[in-house]
């Protein structure tokens, strides 16, 4: 005999069930040479050994075999409950075990704590829900469930489920089923929870209101409880006086004594809850702003009743309304005082000219809002400062004209410059100024416009002793100030990476991040072409980054990829990226030709009506073609502007005066597709974008991220008039030699990690 299955015999109690008056049947598994004996109730009375019957027992039970195995069976003829109990039958060495049950189906089901078939509870507070049988053996299981999922199971006679109702909960049904052993339900019954809810209580027209003395006003007290029987009060905080009984507390001609913290108090069923209301009762000062140029201190003088103001910082502008910065105020009695930082450098600094805006309120809204808003316009001269704007690295082609651009605010006006090649005097250049423009310049760490001038060097590159550095020193009545540029070789652009396609029936929209420009204004080459063909079909956009291609077959596979050219090279292009265009619509095409058709047959009937009016059209051919010209989906205004003021924005973070300047050159760019440089920030465009948002998705974003570079606009209009060639991007671009001045300290410092739109 297989010892393992000995060692379950002795281990293993088998259970059995059975009802009063059936035959039981107990087999022993134990197949020995030696004789079974059999043992029962009470206490293990011997039954049996071998075939032999104890008298004792005898008019009860009975013992065979079974026919295949021989296997000893103890057979009771007739079950009683004193049958109930434990058996055994064992051979002197290995035994197996027995318990026999009187079989009774559960009785007496009781759900507790419930009352007309429903229970009652308070949202967000724990509640058990109980149920019981009384009788019954075996009971089998007993279980809670609701919507047809069992969320307790538990003892045979009893179960609780535990839940921490919400809102959701209210209503709803649980059911509590008994099971006998065999699986089959017996008994039943349910209960409906009723979740009283925690009201959350809410004002009309707001938790604070704002009223002129004289005005009539009123408070409403919102809960949104479900008990019916709901009572709501109000009381005045600093009495616990009660004013109004209802959920409405109304003011008629409200006075300044009126003004306080009201109480609306709510009693329901889940208990009782409170929220605070506020009524003000104020009218809005009026303010003074004085200036004390010795200490450079301004004073904010509010006039109002009642006599207490709230103070928002100090705002700088520019004089175009510019945010600057926030400045922090000094409490001065009833005053908000501005002390205007002085300089460590000890220099006259034209930076803190502008507009001092005073913001304070007794919160009461006048025409300017909550906070009355006073501005002082600051103005004082100083020596000339060099804009952010001016790029302390420019770019150059060799054999080629280079144009540096020095942006500069004078007050009072500058009378003269000089320019400097290492430290020498330099006049190779010709020169075109431009008189209050509107200039980007960072101010205090915000990129913001103030009125300045543009002075641009136009210099023959013709050795490479023309990439150098040059000084510029512009003087005006109050002194000078000087401005260092080191003059680089330009490189062709870096290869963009694409962000995002999809697809209509006859589009493809693209949709990828520009990378560095190489020095020059750079512009984009799509491709595509169908799965199978040879030659790739392009599309050439000034976009910085997005393009709608048509004209494509519906249900087509097609193949994408992008690269940027400037006037020295192309790009790398992109990896190529599958996308396929949707199915055809057969309602929308009917659609098309149906506006087609009646627009045919409008515009017929048009040139018959002049025709007979015996009016001459000059040219028909004008009109026709009109139907289905092409719309050109990308606005050529959209053209991508790259910049490399962010390289060196730091260097005028402190002063705005000139900085040693920062040695940063460009050689070659290395080709690589599989190069990517991550950035820091994530775009926005890592997300999907839908298809037909992306004119109105991208708009906003495109007008703020390009904002520097429009403030510019006579800037590059400038540069494209003098370069034409540069803008002619249907002419393919002579290559030129590229001049290695120092080999590439850090190529992520080229990258441009804003996504203009």
């Amino acid at each position: 005999m297989d010892c393992s299955a000995a060692q379950d015999l002795v281990l293993t109690k088998e259970i059995i069930y059975r009802t009063v008056g059936s035959t039981v049947e107990l087999v022993c598994p134990i197949i020995s040479a030696r004789a079974i004996s059999w043992l029962g109730p009470p206490s293990y009375q011997e039954y049996a050994v071998g075939t032999d019957i104890f008298p004792e027992v005898s008019n009860q039970v009975a013992v065979s075999e079974t026919a295949a195995d021989k296997k000893s069976i103890l057979l009771i003829h007739r079950f009683r409950k004193d049958n109930s109990g434990d058996y055994k039958c064992t051979d002197g060495i290995d035994k197996k075990e027995f318990s026999l049950i009187n079989k009774r189906n559960p009785s007496n089901l009781v759900i507790s704590n419930k009352t007309d078939d429903k229970t009652t509870t308070v949202e967000g507070k724990e509640h058990n829900l109980e149920c019981r049988v009384t009788s019954g053996q075996p009971g089998g299981n007993i279980t809670w469930s609701t919507d047809g999922v069992v969320v307790a199971r538990n003892e045979p006679s009893f179960v609780i489920h535990r839940l921490t109702p919400n809102r959701s909960d209210n209503g709803k049904i649980f059911e509590c089923e008994a099971f006998n052993s065999d699986g089959e339900k017996i008994l039943e019954a349910s209960v409906r929870i009723e979740v009283f809810y925690i009201p959350k209580i809410t004002f009309s027209p707001s938790q604070t209101i704002t009223v002129k003395e004289g005005e009539d006003t009123q408070l409403i007290c919102i809960n949104d409880g479900n008990d019916p029987d709901t009572t709501t009060v109000w009381k005045i905080q600093r009495t616990e006086t009660i004013i109004s009984n209802n959920d409405t507390l109304k003011f008629k001609r409200v006075k300044r004594t009126d003004a306080g913290l009201y109480i609306c108090m709510v009693q329901t069923k889940a208990g009782v809850y409170k929220e605070n209301a506020k009524v003000v009762v104020q009218y809005a000062p009026t303010i003074d702003i004085q200036y004390v140029p010795t200490e450079r201190k301004m004073k904010c003088i509010p006039s109002g009743v009642p006599d207490r103001y709230v103070y928002k910082d100090w705002e700088h502008t520019t004089e175009y309304n510019d945010h600057i910065r926030f400045l922090p105020i000094t409490k001065e009695g009833n005053n908000a005082i501005l002390t205007i930082p002085k300089h460590e450098t000890g220099k006259d600094h034209q930076r803190d000219r502008g507009l001092y805006i005073c913001r304070a309120s007794n919160n009461i809204s006048s025409s300017d809002g909550m906070f009355v808003v006073k501005k002082y316009n600051l103005n004082f001269k100083g020596k000339p400062y060099f804009a952010s704007s001016t790029e302390n690295i420019q770019f150059g082609a060799y054999l080629k004209t280079a144009m540096i651009k020095i942006h500069f605010v004078s007050v009072p006006e500058y009378n003269s410059y000089d320019v400097y090649k290492n430290e020498s005097r330099f006049t190779g250049y010709n020169e075109s100024l431009h008189r209050n423009m509107n200039l980007t310049d960072t101010v205090y760490g915000k990129n913001v416009s103030v009125k300045g001038n543009i002075i641009s060097l136009q210099i023959q590159i013709d050795t490479l002793d023309d990439f150098n550095l040059y000084k510029v020193v512009v003087k005006n009545a109050e002194g000078s100030s000087h401005h260092t540029i080191q003059l680089v070789s330009a490189s062709a652009p870096y290869m963009p990476i694409i962000l995002q396609t999809s697809a209509k029936q006859t589009q493809i929209f693209v949709l990828w991040k520009p990378g560095f420009d190489g020095g020059y204004l750079q512009w984009f080459t799509v491709e595509y072409k169908e799965i199978g063909e040879t030659y790739w079909n392009n599309q050439i956009t000034n976009s910085s980054n997005v393009i709608v291609i048509g004209g494509l077959k519906p249900t087509t596979r097609y193949l994408i990829r992008v690269f940027a050219t400037n006037i020295i090279a192309d790009s790398n292009r992109t990896k190529e990226i599958l996308i396929q265009t949707d199915e055809y619509a057969i309602a929308e095409t009917f659609h098309s030709v149906h506006i087609v058709v009646i627009l045919s047959l409008v515009i017929i009937i048009a040139v018959l009506l002049v025709a007979g009016m015996g009016l001459y059209v000059q040219n028909d051919d004008s009109i026709l073609p009109m139907i289905n010209r092409d719309v050109d989906v990308m606005s050529s205004e959209h053209t991508s502007t790259s910049s490399d003021n962010d390289i060196v924005s730091s260097e005028y973070l402190d002063d705005g005066y000139e900085q040693p300047h920062t040695t940063l050159v460009v050689t070659d760019q290395v080709k690589d597709e599989h190069v990517y440089l991550n950035t820091k920030k994530e775009s926005n465009y890592e997300n999907t974008i839908p298809f037909e948002n992306i004119a109105c998705g991208h708009a906003c974003d495109y007008l703020d991220d390009s904002l520097s570079d429009k403030r510019n606009a006579l800037d590059d209009h400038e540069y494209l008039n003098l370069n034409n060639d540069v803008n002619d991007f249907n002419v393919k671009n002579e290559r030129v030699t590229q001049c290695f001045i120092n080999p590439r300290m850090n190529e992520a410092e080229y990258i441009n990690l804003s996504l203009n739109q």
